[in-house]
């Protein structure tokens, strides 16, 4: 559901996903990624990378799209690293032979911290 709102504002995207040209994965990088721009940057970053996408694994295209947003908008860019900063927490469990673990953890999509 979330993949599927996040597409309302990525036409070539949707449309590259709805064609076959890229897959759920990397449509959901490229969302991922531009969803701190406003809506004219998301369109001309979306504009920049649709192209190539199909022929990049999702770790290729999520930092040409990291860079891509970071050319277009760093203020955005800047703010988003910032707020991941301000919601990251650390995670604590047993492990199955009854060690301890340790995680540190960026914040969950769409979720603020403390929920």
């Amino acid at each position: 559901m979330e993949l599927a709102l996040s597409l309302d504002r990525l036409p070539l995207t949707r449309a590259a996903l709805a064609a076959g040209l890229i897959d759920e994965r990397r449509a959901e990088v490229i969302t991922d990624e531009l969803s701190g721009l406003d809506d004219a940057h998301a369109a001309a970053v979306e504009a920049l990378i649709i192209g190539k996408a199909p022929g990049l694994t999702t770790g290729q295209l999520r930092a040409l799209a990291r860079r891509a947003v970071i050319a277009a908008d760093p203020a955005a860019a800047r703010r988003r690293k910032e707020q991941a900063l301000k919601d990251a927490r650390v995670e604590t469990f047993t492990e199955h032979a009854g060690t301890a673990g340790l995680s540190g953890r960026e914040p969950v999509p769409g979720r603020r911290a403390g929920r």
